[in-house]
């Protein structure tokens, strides 16, 4: 990779991070409650992640 290469990945990786942290707090303004759905998805998501992350080191355990 050249530098301007190396620069313009930079900036896109830190460009794709700031939208993805600062749009929620466009879309859900402190003020406005959000969506039942998107309340569901907060208590349900966090089980989800912790059981597909267990799975994925059981697996990766098996295949050493």
């Amino acid at each position: 990779m050249t530098t301007i290469q190396r620069i313009v990945t930079i900036l896109v990786v830190v460009l794709g991070t700031m939208i993805t942290r600062f749009v929620p707090f466009f879309i859900f303004p402190e003020g406005k409650t959000p969506p039942a759905f998107i309340t569901y998805l907060g208590t349900v998501l966090p089980y989800a992640v912790i059981g597909f992350e267990r799975r994925c080191l059981y697996f990766l355990s098996r295949t050493a």
